[in-house]
């Protein structure tokens, strides 16, 4: 179907590497001398669909000299599962919010998988490199270590399609926490030069790092009140880190119900938080997949085209 519609397509097959980055990978040295080679790349899932406007979005974010650019991406549920509806508010808040934050304090944003664009220069140093299945974290990690700056392009979106149920939400996350191990195993230098950014690294490091937030955030509160109870002796020590736990949770409840005004359907989302223990569950039975994460067939079950396609005019 590309091919009819003039696109140049090359098919990867028989490759014993599996995943997103080796693709990458294998395309930039396919077509490095080509040229027709263009300078900006744009990178997308096979179910993205991407909105009227984005891709001139992201080119004029390039030819304006970013780096690397990163577009809304946008959950679209389905399926009107509770499950669903919470991790859609979750990625609302986290690009809505603290992502909008991050970009008006000149630090970067990690990039999604999926929206993703590159000046191809920029690319081709960091994909030699790549060699875990989570090459989204892998590449912000890598690009910050080096100090390419990751912009956050509100005004370009794409939607990408959930799975169709907790099962395949479940498999899906395994697949990530799988990824997410890979690159704290073989990424360690790069991390530490993140790190060494200072406050922009570690924001962008906890963005990547610490999930789900679903429960991080009661572990955060739990502890806040602990630490309350172990300051009472007096010690000033224990106080201040009460009181910066006890801040860090009032902002991010802030940040989940200003999200809430962003999110369609506001009073099935309300209702859906009431499960978010069964969500926070999802997340614990994941780590039992770890083991098999990295299977071909460990994946979320897909949605027929035609149903995604239908979805996607609805949420036009």
């Amino acid at each position: 179907m590309a091919r009819e519609h003039g696109a140049i397509v090359h098919v990867r097959s028989g490759q014993k590497t599996l995943g997103k980055g080796a693709a990458l990978r294998w395309w930039l040295e396919r077509t490095g001398h080509d040229p027709r080679r263009p300078p900006g790349v744009v990178v997308l899932d096979a179910d993205t669909l991407v909105e009227a406007g984005a891709l001139g979005a992201l080119r004029r974010r390039l030819c304006a000299g970013a780096s690397a650019v990163q577009a809304q991406v946008r959950p679209l549920l389905r399926s009107g599962t509770a499950v669903g509806r919470i991790a859609g508010l979750s990625e609302t808040v986290e690009q809505g919010i603290y992502d909008v934050v991050r970009s008006r304090l000149g630090w970067p944003v990690r990039l999604r998988g999926t929206g993703m664009a590159f000046q191809r220069g920029v690319l081709e140093k960091v994909a030699p490199h790549l060699q875990t299945s989570a090459e989204d974290v892998e590449l912000t990690v890598r690009l910050a270590s080096l100090g390419f700056q990751i912009e956050h392009a509100r005004e370009a979106a794409v939607l990408d399609p959930k799975p169709l149920d907790e099962n395949g939400a479940t498999r899906q996350r395994a697949r990530w926490l799988h990824g997410l191990l890979e690159v704290a195993s073989c990424c360690r230098r790069p991390i530490l030069g993140v790190v060494a950014r200072g406050p922009s690294g570690w924001s962008l490091l906890s963005s990547v790092l610490l999930k789900p937030r679903s429960l991080y955030f009661p572990l955060k509160i739990c502890l806040a009140a602990l630490l309350w109870l172990v300051q009472a002796g007096g010690a000033p020590l224990w106080r201040i880190l009460a009181w910066a736990f006890t801040a860090s949770s009032a902002i991010e409840a802030l940040g989940w119900l200003i999200g809430l005004r962003f999110t369609p359907e506001r009073s099935d989302t309300l209702r859906a938080l009431l499960h978010t223990p069964r969500y926070a569950a999802m997340w614990l039975r994941s780590v039992s997949l770890l083991r098999i994460a990295g299977h071909r067939w460990l994946r979320a079950r897909p949605a027929p085209a035609d149903s995604i396609k239908g979805e996607a005019a609805g949420a036009e």
